[in-house]
Parts: structure tokens; C-alpha cells; sequence
């Protein structure tokens, strides 16, 4: 401590005594030492423990990512592999959340519609149609033909007779048995929706169940504008018309040579009860030809490919007729 500042001490602190003055100039001079240090800040050096903390947090970071990625890879793979089992999402929904749950109105755009099962005896409206047909005119060789003969002839290369071929309409016995009101039936190439049926049923004596239907009327049968079916053999039925003439369409027309042992069997007139004539009897007598041959009441006989008879049955009309 200089003379200076020491001075200007005493002068200030006026002390009395010797030992005053030292002790004054011990105080002063402590507290210039003091005055005349250095004071510097050092920075505070992090403790090693201070960053475990930070380290944790991005360690479990890390691991929760990576767990994630996996389970998400997991359920991938199991869902695109039909043999394994998915998890199944438990319900949590209380009963009041379900109770809510019912009272909200259904979509009824995404609804699909309900499914009704008919009960016995109720099924959807079916449609039957003719057994179909396999004559082939063409390919003719043993059988009998309902025909309308157009015209005969007579000459030196052989015998001949031009007819077009008609052919019965028949239905299946089972189809005709499953018949119901509301069902449609295919009659001569027209669709008949059935708005009324009738049968006439032969029933076991036994059973009391019926076992047979004799004759089924549609629509009326064909006394009431509509159409009448018949049992025509054991397993098929066929459409007939006024004096159960049977309902024959065309499928055809044929030139068939004409045999010489060839005879004509009229049964067209009762009186006169079967005639027999022969081919040239036909041809030449115009008579016979009168009344015409209708494809109802007239059938030739083919015998490989050759005809040998020609039969005129009575119209059912004239049975009937007084």
C-alpha cells in the first residue's frame, strides 16, 4: 500500500494511538490485497451423470420404433395368409351402448333385402313347355306319320305321295303334375299364364291319394275359351280340342315312294264301316278325296323309308254327332 493512500487514510480515520495506527494500517492493507486481486469466472464443467438422462429417452425412442415396425409387419403377413388366425376384437360395448345402438334406423340403401324361405307348398312360378321333338323327316324308316296328303301320283317310274307331317304336342306327365295357378304353360308357341286349372283325378281306393289325372282344364279347358290337356300314354299328356281332337303342328313336307302291296283303310264314314281300296283306287277316284285327309284322322305307315298303308280314321265329331 503506498505512502499516498495510507495517508489520506490516517488523515480520514484521525487515530489517536500508536496501536490504533497499526492496527488501522493492518485493516487498510488487508483490504488493498483483497482490492488488487484478480477475480475470474470459469465455466461450470458438466458432471459425466448429467447426460444419462437424455441418452434413456432417445434409447426408448429407438426401441418403441422398433417395436412398432414389427408388430405392423406381423399383422401384415397374417393377414394375407389365409391359414393363420386373426385377432379377434373384443366387445366392449356395455349393454345401455348396445340398447343405443339398436334404436339408430338401419341404412336401407347398404341393408341387404330379407330372405324369405316359402312355406310348404309355396315356390316360385314355373314355366313348362313341350317335350321337345326328334322326328326327322328326312331320315325316315319305321314308323307311323299323322299327315295331310297334298297330292298322289301315278306313274311308270313308281308310285308316290307328297304329304306334310305333323306331330303331336306333348308335355311330361311330371311337369303337367306340378302345375299350379300363377304358372305359365307353352301351348302351340304361345305362353298361357295359368289363372285357373281343374282336374278330373282317379284316386287309389286304398290310399284315398289321387294317381292319375284324367283330364286337366286350363283356363276353362278349351268349352271355355281355353285349353284342355289328356293323357296320351303312360308318361306324357297332350293338348286336345273340340272332340279331343289332339293339337298337331307341321314339321314339314315329304315325297315318299309308295309301295306295291300298298292298301287304303277308310274308316271315315260309320255306315259304311272299313273300306279297303288300293293305291290306284285312290289316285283315280275322286271321291276319296272328297272329304279330304286332315292330319287328325289321317296316318300312313312307313316301313323302311317306303310307305305301305294309308289309314282314315272317323273324326271324333261324328261319334259324338247324332
Amino acid at each position: 500500500m503506498n505512502d499516498e493512500r495510507l495517508k489520506q487514510a490516517y488523515d480520514k480515520m484521525n487515530p489517536d494511538t500508536q496501536s490504533e495506527k497499526r492496527m488501522l494500517a493492518e485493516i487498510i492493507r488487508k483490504g488493498e490485497s483483497h482490492m488488487d486481486r484478480k477475480f475470474t469466472v470459469e465455466p461450470v464443467k458438466p458432471s459425466r451423470w448429467a447426460a444419462i438422462p437424455a441418452v434413456m429417452a432417445i434409447l426408448a425412442m429407438i426401441v418403441l420404433s422398433v417395436f412398432v415396425a414389427v408388430r405392423l409387419d406381423l399383422k401384415d403377413s397374417t393377414a394375407n395368409d389365409p391359414t393363420q388366425e386373426h385377432d379377434t376384437v373384443p366387445n366392449l360395448m356395455t349393454e345401455s351402448d348396445t340398447h343405443l345402438e339398436s334404436e339408430v334406423p338401419p341404412n336401407h340403401e347398404d341393408s341387404p333385402e330379407p330372405m324369405t324361405i316359402p312355406s310348404y307348398g309355396e315356390r316360385p312360378p314355373i314355366t313348362v313347355y313341350p317335350q321337345p321333338q326328334t322326328l326327322d323327316i328326312n331320315k325316315l324308316t319305321d314308323c307311323f306319320l299323322h299327315i295331310s296328303i297334298l297330292s298322289v301320283t301315278d306313274s311308270i317310274y313308281g308310285n308316290e305321295i307328297t304329304a306334310e307331317v305333323f306331330v303331336e304336342e306333348t308335355y311330361d306327365a311330371e311337369d303337367i303334375a306340378m302345375l299350379r295357378m300363377g304358372d305359365t304353360i307353352v301351348i302351340g308357341s304361345q305362353s298361357v299364364e295359368i289363372s285357373e286349372l281343374d282336374y278330373d283325378e282317379v284316386f287309389d281306393g286304398e290310399t284315398g291319394l289321387p294317381v292319375k289325372v284324367t283330364c286337366l282344364d286350363i283356363n276353362g279347358g278349351f268349352m271355355g275359351g281355353g285349353y284342355t290337356l289328356m293323357p296320351y300314354g303312360e308318361d306324357t299328356y297332350r293338348k286336345v280340342t273340340f272332340g279331343y281332337e289332339a293339337s298337331m303342328y307341321s314339321i314339314g313336307v315329304v315325297n315318299l315312294p309308295v309301295s306295291e302291296d300298298f292298301i287304303f283303310t277308310d274308316y271315315s264314314n260309320p255306315k259304311n264301316g272299313d273300306v279297303v281300296y288300293s293305291f290306284e283306287d285312290l289316285v283315280y277316284d275322286e271321291s276319296l278325296r272328297e272329304d279330304g285327309f286332315k292330319p287328325h284322322d289321317t296316318v300312313i305307315e312307313v316301313k323302311n323309308g317306303i310307305v305301305t298303308q294309308l289309314i282314315r280314321y272317323c273324326p271324333p265329331y261324328w261319334i259324338t254327332s247324332p
